[in-house]
């Protein structure tokens, strides 16, 4: 489900991006932020409650937390809150994505 969420959303960020060019900018800009502050370069990132509770309604929080707690002996099994982001997330990307995406421009 994980690559299934971010597939879907590449499809329909796709849809927004005008040309070939500007698709490294807009990936790379909406990506690189998120990625800082989801903790997908450090296990250790603690954010103010407010920031993490906005945070962690995006995708790639959510993947960084579920890979996170896959690899921790501790856990039990997948962890419901990430997995429901991450269908939200799945969901509304085929949506726009069948709403918005044309193989032509």
């Amino acid at each position: 489900m994980r690559a299934a969420c971010f597939a879907a959303l590449g499809i329909a960020i796709s849809a927004a991006i005008p040309t070939a060019d500007a698709a490294g900018a807009v990936t790379n800009g909406t990506y690189l932020p998120l990625a800082m502050v989801s903790g997908m370069f450090s296990a250790t990132l603690h954010l103010p409650s407010a920031l993490d509770a906005v945070i962690g309604a995006f995708p790639l929080k959510a993947l960084a937390d579920g890979l996170r707690s896959t690899y921790d002996p501790a856990a039990q099994g997948l962890p419901a809150g990430e997995t429901v982001v991450l269908l939200v997330w799945t969901v509304a990307g085929v949506v726009l994505a069948r709403r918005f995406f044309r193989w032509n421009p």
